[in-house]
């Protein structure tokens, strides 16, 4: 699956790999922790990570690396995701930072 449409308790299982978590999402879903629906949650996450938010006017967008470049007006970032909200656009940048693209649909491993 695509990490930009990873959402709710599969984007929280995904953002609990990233760190550190390694039971199965089974075992995830009995207690999970709201990461990408909670600033409680996630907010740590972006804080610690220095992940930036921005809205666009239409949607969140996240990323890593947020700098001017030094030739243009333009602001640069890695590892970009969008969301319904900044928390959620924060937490899928940071599964596709660890992760990449794409994950498991549903992970039935424990590693």
């Amino acid at each position: 699956m695509k990490v930009a449409e990873l959402e709710g308790a599969l984007l929280d299982y995904w953002v609990a790999k990233a760190e550190g978590f390694t039971n199965t999402f089974e075992t995830f879903k009995a207690s999970p922790t709201p990461y990408s629906s909670s600033q409680e949650f996630g907010g740590i996450i972006i804080e610690r990570e220095k992940i930036t938010c921005v809205w666009l006017g239409y949607h969140w967008t996240a990323g890593f690396q947020f700098e001017a470049l030094s030739n243009y007006p333009w602001w640069h970032m890695t590892w970009m995701r969008d969301g319904d909200s900044q928390v959620q656009a924060a937490m899928r940048s940071y599964v596709f930072k660890r992760f990449g693209e794409e994950v498991e649909d549903a992970p039935h491993n424990a590693g």
